[in-house]
């Protein structure tokens, strides 16, 4: 019971942590794009 529960949880949090990064390369790419 206690492990589902912990899965939902990161589960929940997953694309919340991802976000972040998924973010940053983007903006990386598009910085070094404009030759920042």
């Amino acid at each position: 019971m206690q492990t589902s529960r912990i899965r939902d949880g990161v589960r929940a949090a997953l694309p919340l942590a991802v976000a972040p990064l998924l973010f940053g390369a983007a903006f990386g790419v598009l910085a070094l794009d404009a030759g920042l």
